[in-house]
């Protein structure tokens, strides 16, 4: 039982679903919104993971948690939101909302019972931090997905640079459309500079402008505004990488020349890739269907695209994953559901996971070796960038 009032409660719940952290997450607004509620007009009963199965993904049908483990799968995830969004946007919150591991019951506290002032009292660390926010995209198209891509890959070329820590992608863009204060955002992510910009691109030019500041007085460091054709998007990419590293005197006695390579000269090609990793990024089933087209177009612009390919694995595992197609229909002789049987050839844990998985075979000696080549060029599924070694899985942790 939970002493705070149900008016604050539900307060602070409808704030955390307004939230940008759960602004495209449609289906971890609707599971927490169930089990609050849930909790709130039945305190002290317990949710079992049948009844949520019912409730949110069967439509009152049938459910067998024997063959699917989305709910499992999406309380997970939920979790990994809302430490998300605690870390960023609800940092100042009163009242905390939390899902105990191996419980669908959640639970309701004072921030001050759990939050001191950790910050202060954790010892300095010598290494320079940063966040890359999310471009702002000013460009004729609505979508931002020339924007993300830009800031994606930039955060993943800081990343590979030793001796600088660089907020994770999911923490970074939690903060996107969000005017805070850049000495806010340092006490928040614990970080010592901030990187922003803005990207336009209007047919074949391209300008990019770009701050750095200091979190700890607020100023501005340093700016540069880079005007180029669009083809020259990737030498822009390493040139603020490079000059970031500069800034921050990193690794000053073995400085690093060139921190991306690109792996495909067509760049129509590598465009369709960031159209499908936007969608991808939603983690709906719309999108990741439509993520899937939009890498099947990059691929077929680019043969042997190794990202493309590792994009449409991705998507059609966690179509599966997530149970929200049919297992059989992952595997219908597309080229994509390929990516699938190498990825849970590789990763035999991801099948045994989850029954519905095991219907798809791992089997794929009719597999055309140029798709084999270019999925075993993937060092991980979740190598999303052109370089192929990224760091970090951040699409909902399931990898």
């Amino acid at each position: 039982m939970w002493s705070q009032p149900q008016g604050s409660i539900r307060t602070q719940l409808r704030k955390v679903l307004a939230s940008i952290t759960f602004a495209h997450a449609e289906r971890m607004r609707r599971f927490l919104e169930f089990i609050v509620e849930h909790a709130l007009s039945s305190p002290g009963e317990p949710l079992k993971e049948m009844t949520i199965g019912i409730k949110l993904y069967t439509g009152h049908e049938e459910f067998d948690p024997r063959i699917t483990s989305v709910v499992r799968v999406d309380a997970t995830r939920l979790r990994a939101k809302l430490r998300e969004y605690y870390s960023s946007e609800g940092t100042a919150d009163p009242l905390i909302i939390d899902l105990p591991k191996g419980s669908y019951v959640p639970v309701f506290r004072e921030a001050s019972t759990q939050r001191g002032s950790p910050r202060s009292s954790a010892p300095p660390i010598s290494e320079p931090s940063i966040v890359v926010l999310p471009f702002s995209n000013l460009s004729p198209e609505p979508e931002d997905y020339f924007s993300d891509g830009l800031t994606e890959e930039i955060i993943h070329a800081l990343s590979s640079i030793r001796g600088i820590r660089v907020v994770a992608r999911t923490s970074a863009f939690a903060l996107k459309h969000r005017n805070a204060d850049v000495r806010e955002i340092g006490r928040a992510l614990n970080v010592g500079f901030v990187l922003e910009g803005s990207v336009r691109k209007s047919g074949a030019a391209l300008r990019v402008m770009v701050q750095l500041a200091s979190t700890s007085d607020g100023y501005q460091l340093w700016s540069r505004r880079y005007e180029r054709k669009i083809e020259d998007l990737f030498a822009v990419q390493d040139e603020i990488a490079l000059a970031i590293v500069d800034i921050l005197r990193v690794d000053t006695a073995n400085p690093p020349r060139h921190v991306l390579v690109n792996s495909t000269g067509n760049f129509e090609a590598y465009e369709w890739y960031l159209r499908g990793r936007h969608h991808l990024n939603r983690q709906t089933r719309e999108e990741f269907h439509r993520a899937i087209e939009c890498f099947e177009e990059a691929s077929a612009r680019s043969p042997g695209y190794t990202p493309a390919y590792g994009g449409m694995a991705v998507a059609w595992l966690y179509l599966g994953v997530f149970a929200m197609d049919a297992p059989r229909s992952v595997n219908l002789g597309r080229p994509c559901s390929v990516q699938i049987q190498l990825y849970l050839g590789r990763y035999p844990r991801l099948k045994s996971r989850n029954p519905a998985n095991s219907s798809i075979s791992t089997e794929h000696t009719s597999c055309p070796s140029r798709i084999r080549r270019a999925v075993h060029r993937s060092s991980t599924p979740a190598s999303w960038s052109r370089s192929g070694k990224s760091r970090q899985t951040e699409s909902g942790g399931v990898l």
